[in-house]
């Protein structure tokens, strides 16, 4: 680099142009082995991990069709196509609707299946479904999947009486099991393992408290 002194003089002294100068090829000096370094690093990274580890990763979106999507959005119930890429909803529609994204692959898996995108719940008692198989014992009337209103047991002896009746109709020697049992509302009554005895000495009688915590058993 060369700097060309002004005709007029440099009114700072006479080795100021000489001092800019040196000043100047110092810094070029730097910043050309700080360049060097930098590219001595750079071959040596892509030369260890090879240039595909830079590259940026293939996102691919998948259309999956079902028999319905519930989408949750009023202004639009339901669809017949979800578009999914790197594990995030991009939208729902018809498979038409969707062909905006792009190319995609159209999955099938779900054909006659109910889908709901995106949706999630942190705290269902799902349990409940599959406890219908056994004896109601809540105090509580309540409808079961059926649409059958089924009374509530609005004593102890209720509780027992609808174990006994149930018990009479399962086959000899299984388990007659009760839930949705709740306590609170029999005062200072509670159940013990007599009661149950009550339904039947021989065979395992169980019920489980509202609260899912809690197991009342008989002898057997």
């Amino acid at each position: 680099m060369a700097l060309r002194p002004s005709p007029w003089g440099d009114p700072r002294g006479p080795n100021t142009s000489t001092v800019s100068l040196q000043v100047v090829e110092v810094a070029d000096s730097q910043m050309c082995r700080l360049a060097s370094l930098w590219f001595s690093v750079t071959n040596a990274v892509q030369s260890s991990f090879g240039p595909s580890t830079f590259s940026l990763p293939t996102m691919t979106t998948t259309l999956y069709a079902a028999k319905k999507i519930i989408t949750m959005n009023p202004s639009r119930p339901v669809a017949s196509h979800v578009a999914v890429r790197d594990g995030r909803v991009l939208g729902v529609g018809s498979l038409e609707e969707l062909s905006g994204w792009g190319g995609a692959t159209l999955d099938t898996r779900f054909q006659d299946k109910v889908l709901m995108p995106g949706f999630v719940e942190g705290h269902s008692h799902l349990m409940a479904g599959s406890l219908w198989r056994y004896v109601y014992c809540g105090y509580f009337d309540v409808t079961d999947p059926d649409g059958r209103v089924v009374a509530g047991s609005r004593t102890l002896d209720d509780v027992v009486k609808a174990l006994s009746e149930a018990g009479a109709k399962s086959e000899p020697g299984t388990a007659i099991v009760g839930w949705g049992f709740d306590p609170i509302y029999f005062g200072a009554t509670r159940c013990s393992r007599h009661d149950l005895d009550r339904v039947s000495s021989s065979r395992a009688v169980g019920v489980l408290h509202a609260s899912g915590h809690i197991l009342n058993v008989n002898t057997a």
